[in-house]
């Protein structure tokens, strides 16, 4: 997509979500792992050939930063974030950074574009600090609780006990 179409979009689907009092979250474009992605396609595991580039992304993300800035909504930079991780943030050529010559990005990305555990922890990480920082009602411990615990539930009076929330 046209990175002019990109930024339009984002910033309309941002205002649209606000106008109707939804919390909003950006959450950038990652690392991409051409190596990986490309020797999936070479055995036939994904139909489509590989067109992405880390630089590609890097401007993708630094767009969705700028709209999300503009609209006063949170942005989680994982494009960065996953460059930390691997200990790369100077790295001078990003769209040579691939599983081949850097292993560590393996950790992050299973097929060179979808998470690994590991990128989804860094992804939960920082969602739940935003969601703490921006939308403090809606972080887990704020929210309260209507339902009783699945363990606390008495088989013999489903209705009652489960309505029932113990508080501490």
């Amino acid at each position: 997509m046209d990175i002019e179409k990109y930024e339009n979009n984002m910033d309309e689907m941002i205002r649209m979500a606000k106008k109707r009092n939804i919390a909003v979250i950006v959450i950038g474009p990652t690392l991409h792992d051409t190596y990986a992605y490309t020797e999936l396609y070479k055995q036939g595991v994904v139909e489509f050939a590989d067109t992405a580039k880390n630089s590609t992304n890097k401007k993708y993300s630094e767009v969705a930063k700028k709209v999300s800035k503009a609209n006063g909504v949170p942005y989680i930079d994982l494009w960065t974030l996953f460059l930390e991780f691997g200990g790369w943030e100077d790295l001078q050529d990003v769209d040579n950074l691939n599983s081949k010559d850097y292993p560590k990005i393996k950790e992050l990305l299973i097929d060179g574009i979808h998470l690994q555990p590991q990128g989804y922890k860094i992804l939960f990480e920082n969602l739940q600090k935003v969601i703490k920082e921006f939308y403090p009602d809606l972080y887990f411990e704020n929210i309260p609780e209507h339902l009783i615990a699945w363990d606390k539930i008495d088989n013999n009076d489903m209705e009652n006990s489960i309505f029932s929330v113990e508080r501490d």
